[in-house]
C-alpha cells in the first residue's frame, strides 16, 4: 500500500529562509529613513593666541577636525603659554567639540579662557586671542527650521551686554545671526537662550552654512583677572542624510540574515540527487520489497 507523500519542503531548510527574511527587513529598517537635509560637509577650527608685549608679531596656535557628508564627531584643542622675567604670563586656550546624538540632533561645545599672573598691574598692555568656530554646510530639500538652544556660563573682568559668542545662517552671501547676551553689570553667570531659523530655500538656491563661533579676542593692561566662556549649543534639525555607518546591532541583523539565506543556498547544492529523485519519483521513496 502506497503512502501519500508530505510535502518536500524540510523544516530545516525553510526555517533559515525565513529567519533570515525577517533579519534582514528588521537590519534595513533600522537604516535611515528619508530625509530633508544632506549635509555637504562639517568643520570645527580653533585657534589661541597670548602676546603679552603688544603689537609683537607671533604666530596663533590652530587646530582644525572636519569631515565630509558622513558627519563624524569632531574635536580641536589649543594652547598658547607666555611669561616674561618679570612675574608676567597668560595663557589662552580655545577648544570645541561636536557631538551628534542622532540624524536631527547634535551638540557642539566651545570654550575660550584667559588667565595669568601680573607683579605689577597697569603696565604693560596684553593682547589675547581665543577664536573656536563650527561650520555646517548643507542642502536644504524641503521648508522646516533650525533650532539653536545655548547654555553658557561664563566668567569675565568687564562689563557689556555682547557676549562673545555668534550663531548664525548664511545663504547666498546672506547672514541671518544672533549673538547671545548677557547682563551689563555682571561678572559672572550663565547665559541662556535660542534662536530659530527658517529653511524657506530649497533646490539650487538651498544651500545653507550653520556657523556657531566663540571670538574671545581683546587687549588687557591686568593679566591677573581671568576670563572663561563655555558655551555649550543644542541643535535640532530637520532629518539628515547620513551616509549609512550603521549601529552594531544593525550590523549584527543584517550579517545574521545574509548568513542564514546563504546557508540554505548551500544545504540545496549539497542534495542535488536527493532533490531530482523526489521530483522524478512520484510515488517518494519505498522501503525494499
Amino acid at each position: 500500500m502506497l503512502h501519500p507523500r508530505k510535502t518536500d519542503v524540510p523544516c530545516g531548510t525553510f526555517a533559515p529562509k525565513v529567519l533570515g527574511f525577517v533579519l534582514l527587513l528588521s537590519g534595513f529598517a533600522a537604516l535611515p529613513a528619508h530625509a530633508d537635509i544632506t549635509p555637504l560637509s562639517s568643520r570645527l577650527t580653533a585657534s589661541s593666541l597670548s602676546n603679552i608685549v603688544a603689537g609683537t608679531p607671533k604666530a596663533a596656535d590652530t587646530d582644525e577636525d572636519a569631515t565630509g557628508s558622513q558627519l563624524a564627531s569632531l574635536s580641536v584643542v589649543t594652547d598658547q603659554y607666555e611669561a616674561q622675567p618679570v612675574d608676567l604670563s597668560q595663557t589662552v586656550t580655545a577648544s570645541g567639540s561636536v557631538t551628534y546624538l542622532s540624524d536631527t540632533s547634535f551638540v557642539v561645545q566651545l570654550i575660550g579662557t584667559r588667565s595669568g599672573t601680573d607683579s605689577g598691574p597697569g603696565g604693560i598692555s596684553s593682547a589675547y586671542d581665543s577664536r573656536a568656530k563650527f561650520v555646517l554646510e548643507f542642502q536644504n530639500l524641503a521648508a522646516g527650521a533650525i533650532t539653536v538652544d545655548w547654555n553658557i556660563p561664563f566668567e569675565r573682568d568687564y562689563q557689556g551686554t555682547i557676549a562673545p559668542l555668534g550663531v548664525g545662517l548664511r545663504w547666498s552671501g546672506l547672514l541671518d545671526a544672533v549673538s547671545p547676551t548677557v547682563d551689563f553689570n555682571t561678572g559672572s553667570g550663565t547665559s541662556i537662550g535660542s534662536h530659530t531659523f527658517d529653511l524657506t530655500r530649497t533646490g539650487a538656491s538651498g544651500r545653507y552654512w550653520l556657523e556657531l563661533e566663540l571670538y574671545m579676542v581683546g587687549q588687557t593692561s591686568d593679566l591677573a583677572p581671568p576670563e572663561h566662556w563655555t558655551a555649550t549649543f543644542a541643535v535640532t534639525t530637520p532629518r539628515m542624510t547620513i551616509t549609512p555607518v550603521p549601529e552594531p546591532t544593525t550590523v549584527v541583523m543584517l550579517s545574521a540574515g545574509l548568513a542564514l539565506l546563504g546557508a540554505g543556498r548551500l544545504r540545496r547544492r549539497w542534495h542535488p540527487r536527493r532533490r531530482q529523485q523526489h521530483l522524478s519519483d512520484p510515488r517518494g521513496s519505498l522501503p525494499p520489497r
